[in-house]
């Protein structure tokens, strides 16, 4: 996958199996990032910096060859772009594509949070709804409590998702357990059919960069998925993801800690990309298999 540092004003189409990185020099560059919407108490994007993002309309290339042979044929057409903003040190991906499949059960049960240990497990170590209390998620000796009373899995729900996600590259592993803010919609009406997961950080429990480990490590982890029926094309979906993410200095590594997070951050453009990219269009090109 090839890396490209783009100014503000150019172009940021990736071609086919590549990805392309916007740099961008303050916050004021550009002023119309398409943030999640007002959800009410979660208010996931209140205490999250914004970032610049350039005005364009996507033209979606051909896609990408990291999805597997087998389901290759359902993805249409694919991009992903990403943006750095030097001035807050944010990573922002964003992936699109056309994809050859029906807006179902099946793929909520797929798109649902609750269910990403299970649809994912090479990214996913655990994912699950956590218990709340007075609106605020329940942790006991640093481990989040499940949900006892939960709505069906594939179904509309918002509230707290614990998450043990982790990524292995050549250049460096992670590992990073959340609590994230969500707001989970499935509908299929047929007026307006549509799956979308708004997500925001609300806590960091703890996060591991090759061998470092400590409480807390990512400040900035929000976005977005939103799939439907693309107007023109019977039986097509036009997918969007967005996912945003900060490193914050390493406490346990003393003055190199520092150094250290500001790399990941630097290095975050192509690690997420990568990630997002082959996650996402995994999950859509793949077989459903759900127990």
């Amino acid at each position: 996958m090839k890396i490209f540092i783009s100014p503000p004003e150019g172009p940021l189409m990736a071609q086919p199996g590549e990805a392309r990185v916007q740099v961008t020099k303050s916050e004021d560059d550009v002023a119309d990032l398409e943030d999640p919407p007002n959800l009410g108490r979660l208010n996931m994007v209140a205490t999250q910096p914004k970032l610049s993002s350039p005005r364009r309309t996507p033209t979606l290339k051909p896609a990408s060859a990291q999805v597997d042979a087998g389901g290759r044929d359902r993805i249409l057409r694919h991009d992903c772009s990403t943006h750095f903003d030097r001035a807050s040190d944010v990573t922002l991906v964003r992936v699109e594509a056309l994809v050859r499949r029906e807006l179902d059960n099946d793929l909520a049960l797929v798109i649902d949070p609750r269910n990403w240990s299970a649809t994912c497990p090479t990214f996913f170590v655990n994912s699950y709804r956590v218990a709340e209390r007075g609106g605020v998620p329940l942790v006991c000796d640093g481990v989040p409590k499940p949900s006892e009373n939960a709505p069906d899995l594939g179904t509309t729900w918002s509230g707290y998702l614990y998450e043990d996600v982790q990524v292995s590259s050549p250049l460096l592993s992670w590992r990073i357990r959340n609590i994230l803010r969500i707001a989970f919609r499935s509908s299929r009406n047929p007026r307006h059919s549509v799956i979308r997961m708004d997500f925001g950080l609300h806590e960091c429990l703890w996060s591991k960069l090759g061998a470092s480990a400590i409480n807390g490590g990512v400040d900035v982890d929000c976005g977005y998925i939103e799939i439907l029926r693309e107007p023109q094309l019977p039986g097509v979906l036009h997918v969007t993801a967005t996912k945003s993410l900060r490193f914050t200095s390493r406490s346990d590594l003393g003055a190199v800690g520092g150094p250290i997070a500001a790399a990941m951050n630097y290095l975050a453009p192509q690690l997420l990309s990568n990630w997002m990219d082959g996650l996402l269009l995994g999950a859509m090109s793949a077989p459903v298999k759900i127990e």
